[in-house]
């Protein structure tokens, strides 16, 4: 990519070029709503020697910027292509390597590159010049981002929030904690993302209707604009004192242990979503979860506090957070195997299978009944003869 930057790489820069004489005619004659109207560019852009390559990579996702005809852009591809093939024996995905121009917008990394065209009035004394700005832009592709959400179930998958089941067991507190930490994870990811308020108001939003959708549910309120009226507009309320009955953990069942203060969900409006800090686009930042990450070793005896070394670190990571299962799940995986106490390949066996289940009981009851089975730790041996009958191996 270097050697091809260089051969690739023009004389002529953007300051240099020549002047378009079909725009210099009409701007000269007065005629700037008609040149505006043309969208025509003040200068020569196909001059032979304007023309650049630039290269960035991160893993096995790469990106080739081409200043240039769209010819210059296949040959690009096409040497790429080839080496590739002849030096690494790997084959380029010709469906994936698009050529698309900036305008329509460019994904790479959950962010999309694209351009923007302003005209701009400035003052020189007595004399309004408006002038014609193109500004480069970084914008977070909300199209993954929705349909991630609604991969682990917080929307449809037109943005919509749907209720997310899978945090109903949970007492209100653990909920609005788990997607605060989502909604941080996300604040931060998108700190260099020119639409990064929009973008976290529209998850805040989806992510808190989702919940509120939970809540109703949860202590069996009839409406969500009725859970709203008890919780509040962040759901920082307490919503169990006025339940009659509750599915799940309430704030009164929850051990001491775990117990949590009640904070209501973030950024439930546009003005709290805090100003980006620091620069994410050093070459030096590393997230802290990497770092964390490097520091594991294979000594599996302490694996309780691991769970909860990594619970922190993954509370920097988005993915990590939304994948997060029951507080209940995680608290037995420290505990060794109940039969003969090793701490190795220790796994957790359910003593009632859903299978087992009548097949009338509707789909939230089922998920209810899966997240509340009893579960004992056993290691891989005792886990086998479990699922054999037979407890005396």
């Amino acid at each position: 990519m270097e050697k091809l930057i260089e051969q690739y790489e023009g004389t002529i820069k953007p300051g240099n070029r020549k002047k378009n004489p079909v725009a210099n005619k009409l701007l000269r004659s007065g005629q700037k709503s008609k040149y505006y109207s043309l969208k025509i560019s003040s200068r020569i852009h196909n001059q032979v020697e304007y023309r650049g390559c630039k290269y960035i990579r991160y893993a096995d996702d790469f990106l080739v910027g081409i200043l240039g005809h769209r010819r210059l852009a296949e040959q690009v591809r096409n040497k790429v292509n080839e080496f590739l093939k002849r030096e690494l024996n790997i084959e380029l995905s010709l469906k994936k390597a698009k050529i698309t121009h900036v305008s329509r917008g460019i994904g790479f990394l959950g962010y999309v590159f694209s351009r923007k065209i302003l005209f701009v009035k400035q003052r020189y004394g007595r004399r309004v010049v408006t002038r014609k700005m193109t500004i480069p832009t970084l914008d977070v592709n909300m199209n993954r981002v929705i349909a991630r959400l609604s991969q682990v179930g917080f929307c449809a998958g037109n943005g919509n929030p749907i209720p997310a089941f899978r945090f109903l067991r949970l007492p209100q507190s653990e909920t609005n904690l788990k997607v605060n930490q989502i909604l941080k994870g996300l604040c931060e990811w998108w700190a260099i993302a020119g639409n990064r308020k929009q973008a976290v108001a529209r998850v805040a939003y989806i992510i808190r209707y989702s919940i509120a959708k939970v809540y109703a549910a949860k202590f069996k309120l009839p409406t969500v604009a009725s859970v709203f009226k008890i919780g509040g507009n962040d759901l920082g309320k307490p919503i169990g004192i006025r339940a009659k009955s509750v599915v799940g953990e309430d704030e009164g069942q929850v051990p001491a242990g775990r117990k949590e203060e009640l904070k209501g969900i973030l950024y439930d409006r546009y003005y709290k979503i805090p100003k980006p800090k620091g620069n994410k686009l050093k070459p030096s930042w590393i997230p802290e979860y990497l770092n964390t990450l490097k520091e594991g070793d294979k000594d599996y005896a302490n694996l309780w506090d691991k769970v909860w070394s990594m619970r922190k670190a993954a509370s920097k990571n988005l993915l990590g957070v939304m994948t997060w299962r029951l507080e209940r799940t995680l608290s037995r995986q420290g505990a060794p195997c109940s039969i003969c106490g090793s701490h190795e390949d220790v796994q957790m066996h359910h003593v009632r299978p859903l299978i087992d289940l009548p097949k009338s009981i509707n789909a939230v009851r089922k998920y209810a009944i899966s997240m509340s089975r009893k579960q004992v730790p056993l290691c891989r041996k005792h886990h086998l003869a479990a699922h054999k009958g037979d407890w005396n191996k």
